[in-house]
Order: C-alpha cells, then structure tokens, then sequence
C-alpha cells in the first residue's frame, strides 16, 4: 500500500465533510507535508516517506496505513479545530449555536478528537504487536 491508499482511507473517513474546496494537487501537497509528523508520532521506524514524489520507502500494511490514515486526519483537522474553539471560547454559548455552520464545526471538533483517539489506539497496538514478535523470535533462538 502506498500513500494514495493512505489518501483513500483518509477521504472515506471523511465523506460527510466538504472538502471539495481543495484541487486533488493541494489535497495531496497539504496531506503530504503532514505525513512526517505522523509518522514520528507513530514511531513506526523503518518506514520513511518522501514528500516530494509523495513515496513511501516501503509497501505498508493494510494496519500501518490505517493508522497512518487516522493520524493524518488527526492532523489535518487540528488547525481547523483549533480556529473554531478559539472561536467558540470568545463568544457565549448561545451565540455560538446561533451561528449556521455551528454543527459542522462541533462534528469537525469530534471527528479530530476520535481519530486522536483512534489514532493512539491503533499506535499502541502495533507497538505491542511488534515488541511480542521481537520477543518470539528472541525466544526461538
């Protein structure tokens, strides 16, 4: 798997979103410069990624690019969600509801917040799995 199934994965977790305000040249350019910082995040360590031909430096797992897919919506969102509880902190309550895209932006608050969520799941899963290999194989010899 590469990263355009990474950008699948993420674009199908976020079908209720509009994001066709972006050409797929700036989806891809504003995607991929964030892939670095999930990859640290994730700690998967022989997996590196080039942003200018947008590669990977080997075939993921159907696992590793899912996690990658929750980190970079993660990602993608916290700018946005970071606006909108600015936002939200300055003005009260009611005036906030009041506001048309008020639940749009709850739901983009959500939607970052279970994909963190998930995200550091998935992290923890897959750290744990690789450390039972590595002392399996230890064991064997």
């Amino acid at each position: 798997m590469g990263f355009e199934n990474v950008l699948e994965m993420m674009l199908s977790m976020l079908n209720d979103y509009d994001i066709t305000g972006y050409t797929e040249e700036d989806l891809y350019l504003e995607v991929g410069i964030r892939v670095n910082i999930v990859l640290a995040k994730a700690m998967i360590e022989d997996l590196l990624f080039d942003s200018e031909f947008l590669e990977f430096s080997r075939d993921l797992t159907l696992y590793e690019a899912n996690i990658l897919a929750h980190g970079l919506i993660m990602q993608w969102l916290y700018p946005k969600v970071h606006n909108t509880e600015v936002l939200e902190a300055q003005l009260t309550n009611k005036e906030f509801t009041a506001f048309s895209n008020a639940n749009r932006i709850n739901a983009m608050i959500q939607l970052q917040r279970n994909a963190q969520e998930e995200f550091y799941y998935l992290v923890n899963n897959y750290d744990f799995y690789n450390q039972k290999l590595a002392w399996q194989e230890e064991s064997d010899n």
